[in-house]
């Protein structure tokens, strides 16, 4: 018994060592010691509240529209203190290339005469100068850049995100519970994480699996054509975004769809397969198609992915169990220590030494999408299981973690598809633990204790932004590998060549222990029509490179200096 106690304390102490949400924990502590001490607190105000919301939540196109708009008017209202970001992670770059090869009206690039000295990573350089990413991510910052910054675009998908979700949750859920966990992802996934304050994604799964997830238990309450349509885009984002994770999304709600067709009779089953269905098929077609095309445009193979080329290419990425490792060889040093590392981290888990890592990855999964607030009233989830209507999300959830499983990432955007059902899941076990408290008896202790956790767990969510401008705790960058807005010194680089008259080339030569993670080299899709063009030092191997761009001011920048250095390219300075 002492050493299960000792282990379960270690636990609590190694959870909280990664979580490092300080705040929330103390807020944790705050909500037991209220509902066991002062269960009634604030009971009244609260059903005020509630009623309130209540008249919104039932105006449900209103309260989707509202949740949305309303994400996006808080971020702008934070610019003074949280500006916008700049890019710093090599995913950012690489999704910021193809946001601007589409907003010039192009699905690739051609491959660049002198594209040895551009290679980077996650880019392809042969046989088109693309991303290697899929394009939803992209879409998005191309709409952001059109308007004047790809971070619009990530603004729009986060407010598209945040009523996705409610109008999934909307069709699991009486209009209240919804609401409230439509607020709930505002607070959580809306403002402060790395979703809304970088270029590297996650909510455009989150969109698809909301989308998909929202239309099962409409269409099984009303067949329209309108519900499969919409299931059809969900699915069309999963593919071009989270295309592993959302098909473990989308299986358990296949499953469930096509169970519900096989038990319809009479004029239900001949509208589905004479109106619902073909829409469906025709939407999805459409979509294959366009993504076939964009596969053609970067690879040349409509069914070839350009991650698949950047796989053979530079032999990464490594992030499935299946995936095998190929010698590689790269010309430049940064490239080959990133792949050295891709392959250190794909060693490890196929030993499967990494069942600590594993442990780690699901702390931090945890600590993003539920945190310890949340995880109170998830003791309930036996009782979610027991509710046959909401079999189908715990189902969904568990085929989740199965896909998480296999993969070696611990960043929460790879589970982006599941933030709906994370919070579905929160909101129905809420549900049942309110329930729990007003049927067990009022005058016992446990009752009281379980509702007032319930009202204050969610209530007490909301308000924590107000304590991080009130305390100045904001910090909406930490995402596991960076706690900057971005790479600001290659911004201010960049900023101050573009304001200078004329064209410039930039030379980046790296230190003898220069951090791949540190990247420099990213260009505009329109390499030779840039204002500042970025490429690798060759030494005596520049000599191309500076006759291609004759008729540029060449510079020398050296990014590992304090700060770094950037000086006129002399002959001396090879």
């Amino acid at each position: 018994m002492v050493t299960l106690a000792g282990r379960l304390l270690a636990l609590l102490i190694l959870i909280i060592r990664v979580d490092k949400n300080w705040l929330e924990w103390l807020a944790l502590i705050g909500v037991l010691l209220l509902a066991r001490f002062r269960p009634s607190f604030g009971a009244k105000q609260f059903r005020r509240v509630e009623a309130l919301c209540g008249r919104l939540a039932r105006k449900r196109g209103l309260s989707v529209a509202a949740i949305g708009l309303t994400t996006v008017a808080l971020r702008l209202a934070l610019l003074p203190l949280m500006p916008v970001p700049q890019p710093l992670i090599t995913d950012e770059f690489s999704h910021l290339l193809l946001a601007d090869t589409l907003a010039h009206g192009r699905l690739a690039n051609p491959a660049h005469p002198m594209w040895k000295y551009f290679e980077t990573i996650h880019v392809i350089q042969q046989p088109t100068y693309s991303s290697m990413y899929f394009p939803a991510q992209g879409m998005f910052l191309a709409a952001g850049q059109l308007l004047g910054n790809p971070w619009f675009g990530v603004l729009i998908s986060v407010g598209l995100m945040s009523a996705a979700v409610l109008w999934m949750l909307q069709g699991w859920f009486p209009p209240g519970w919804a609401l409230l966990g439509g607020v709930i992802c505002v607070v959580r996934y809306g403002l402060f994480t790395y979703w809304m304050n970088s270029y590297w994604g996650g909510a455009a799964g989150a969109i698809g699996g909301a989308l998909v997830l929202g239309a099962i238990p409409r269409i099984h309450r009303s067949m329209r054509c309108r519900h499969f349509v919409l299931l059809a885009i969900g699915l069309l984002i999963l593919v071009n975004s989270r295309p592993f994770e959302g098909a473990a999304l989308a299986l358990p709600a296949a499953i469930s769809l096509l169970n519900w067709l096989r038990r319809q009779r009479g004029a239900v089953l001949r509208k589905a397969w004479l109106r619902a269905v073909p829409a469906f098929l025709l939407v999805l077609a459409a979509g294959g198609f366009l993504t076939t095309r964009y596969f053609r445009a970067v690879t040349g193979d409509p069914l070839l992915a350009p991650y698949r080329v950047n796989q053979r290419t530079y032999g990464w990425p490594l992030t499935l169990a299946w995936f095998t490792v190929t010698p590689v060889t790269h010309t430049w040093q940064p490239m080959h220590d990133y792949y050295l590392w891709e392959v250190q981290q794909h060693e490890k888990f196929q030993v499967r030494t990494h069942v600590m890592e594993n442990g780690l990855d699901a702390i931090v999964l945890w600590s993003f999408f539920v945190g310890p607030l949340l995880s109170v009233p998830l003791i309930f989830l036996p009782a979610v299981w027991r509710d046959r209507r909401r079999r189908l999300l715990v189902a969904t959830a568990g085929c989740m973690i199965l896909a998480l499983a296999v993969e070696q990432s611990r960043y929460p955007h790879y589970a982006g598809p599941a933030t709906c059902v994370a919070l579905a899941l929160v909101v129905a076990s809420l549900r049942h633990m309110r329930a729990a408290g007003r049927h067990i008896g009022r005058r016992r202790a446990l009752p009281r204790m379980l509702l007032a956790a319930a009202l204050a767990c969610p209530v007490v969510l909301a308000l924590m932004p107000v304590h991080r401008i009130v305390l100045g705790t904001v910090n909406p960058y930490t995402c596991w590998r960076c706690s900057t807005p971005g790479n600001l010194e290659r911004a201010s680089v960049l900023n101050r060549f573009r304001d200078m008259p004329g064209l410039h080339l930039l030379i980046v030569r790296n230190g003898p222990k220069h951090n791949w993670m540190n990247e420099w080299v990213w260009n505009e899709a329109d390499i030779d029509h840039a204002k500042v063009v970025w490429a690798r030092d060759a030494g005596d191997g520049n000599r191309a490179l500076l006759q291609y761009f004759r008729n540029r001011t060449v510079w020398i920048v050296e990014p590992d200096c304090t700060p770094p250095r950037v000086s006129k390219y002399t002959v001396s300075s090879r």
